[in-house]
């Protein structure tokens, strides 16, 4: 979305000049909104525990960046958000990783213990 002019001027086929700018917010706002409630119902289908849902602290940054998305109209002042997405991303990964850790050894005691 930041750089649809200068693609467009250099003939360069990316979504956004294929799709424009509008579009590609609604397309950014899918991807990152499914991916959450995707990482989310994982949890819900996985366990029950509280502590195993620390991840869902990565969907702060996630969501403030949503709402900057949202009210930019100067493509341009994306540029700083694009570092804060990779950084929400990476840390989403790292939190549901130790989450999943976490849960490793429940799944190994109710497969070979019974549940005990």
């Amino acid at each position: 979305m930041r750089d649809e002019a200068s693609d467009r001027k250099s003939n360069k086929n990316t979504i956004v000049v294929k799709i424009g700018g509008a579009k590609a917010k609604q397309y950014h706002y899918f991807l990152i909104v499914s991916a959450m409630v995707l990482v989310l119902v994982f949890a819900i289908l996985s366990t029950y525990r509280w502590d195993q849902y620390l991840f869902v602290l990565a969907f702060i940054p996630l969501t403030k960046h949503l709402i900057t998305v949202y009210k930019n109209q100067d493509p341009k002042a994306l540029d700083p958000e694009l570092k804060k997405l990779a950084l929400s991303t990476f840390a989403l990964s790292i939190l549901l990783a130790l989450c999943m850790v976490s849960l490793i050894p429940d799944i190994i005691v109710n497969l070979f213990l019974g549940g005990r």
